[in-house]
């Protein structure tokens, strides 16, 4: 569609059209522009998260969630600095600060490992692909059993994580 067609549907000038154009640029959006007779102005629909467009109370959101992870777990330190490395340099400060002053410890007040880590990567795959689980059951009163369950979603309330399905 040409700038022309668009402030005409928009009601506004070709000019206002362009500024706008440079405003979802700058937002990260992709545009492409193609000149001569057929040519016009598209947006591409891949558009990737540019954490420079956020602003302060959303980057801090992003610090928290990634800046604070198991340093053993290598997975989470890939992924971490990747989002670093597309931060600002004021946010990647307050970053770094979080990074270094948070220790992720799994076990309990006994030194008794209570890593649950590797149950949830499980479970959020067997929601993904739609997969049941097999699952050790115990109840209140002690009783125990072999459970199948086909997991639909994963609850997270004051620090645990509790399955729900059927």
């Amino acid at each position: 569609m040409t700038a022309k067609a668009i402030s005409e549907h928009f009601e506004v000038s070709v000019r206002t059209i362009y500024r706008d154009l440079d405003v979802l640029s700058e937002a990260g959006y992709s545009i492409v522009t193609e000149s001569g007779k057929g040519g016009g102005i598209s947006l591409q629909y891949n558009k990737r998260l540019r954490l420079s467009a956020m602003d302060k109370s959303e980057l801090l959101k992003v610090v928290e969630h990634f800046a604070i992870f198991d340093k053993n777990d290598q997975l989470s330190e890939n992924l971490a600095l990747k989002i670093r490395g597309q931060l600002p340099d004021d946010a990647r400060l307050v970053f770094d600060r979080m990074r270094e002053a948070s220790l992720v410890d799994k076990s309990n007040w006994y030194g008794i490992s209570n890593d649950r880590e590797q149950f949830l990567s499980l479970i959020q795959e067997s929601i993904i692909n739609e997969l049941k689980v097999i699952m050790d059951y115990k109840s209140g009163t002690g009783y125990t059993a072999d459970r199948i369950v086909w997991p639909l979603g994963i609850v997270k309330k004051v620090g645990q994580n509790y399955l729900v399905g059927y």
